[in-house]
């Protein structure tokens, strides 16, 4: 409504800087040499980021092993700070490579990127509960997301109407 227009929107939106998770952009000061360290670098953005937000993204790039103690790359921070996605994600697929097993990987990774195939409307969730068990593997609803589109692949490959 024009009320809600006028009174309670804001007349701009919060700068993405202090929206957004900080983790890539991070990596990429350290991957680009800022002077000044992660902390320094932002610290002279125009609206800086909270100091608490990014001393947990600085936590958790070293949780994921891409910071060392010194907040320096490690060899994985290398390699994360050239992939376009977040870093939980990229680790996930690097590993996945180092590993083998790219193909249940990369669908998990879209998966998280989306909300699930499981997710449906009140009056039809216990369904929808009842798919997500038949794909259910050591309680893992990713691995269930995992074997719910390879069996729709299969299906559709097969040529079969359930698959659409």
């Amino acid at each position: 409504t024009r009320f809600r227009h006028d009174h309670r929107m804001v007349d701009f939106q919060l700068p993405e800087i202090k929206r957004v998770p900080l983790e890539s952009l991070c990596l990429q000061i350290k991957l680009q040499k800022f002077v000044g360290g992660v902390s320094g670098f932002l610290g002279k953005a125009l609206e800086p980021p909270p100091e608490d937000a990014v001393a947990a993204a600085i936590d958790n790039l070293q949780t994921l092993q891409a910071f060392d103690s010194k907040q320096e790359l490690t060899a994985l921070g290398h390699h994360l700070a050239m992939l376009p996605v977040d870093p939980r994600v990229g680790k996930m697929l690097i590993y996945a490579a180092i590993l083998g097993c790219v193909d249940p990987i990369l669908t998990i990774a879209a998966a998280l990127s989306t909300r699930s195939p499981f997710v449906a409307p009140l009056d039809k969730r216990e369904a929808a509960d009842q798919a997500k068990k038949s794909f259910a593997e050591a309680g893992s609803d990713l691995i269930a997301v995992y074997k719910a589109y390879h069996d729709c692949q299969a299906a559709k490959q097969a040529g079969g109407r359930g698959a659409e």
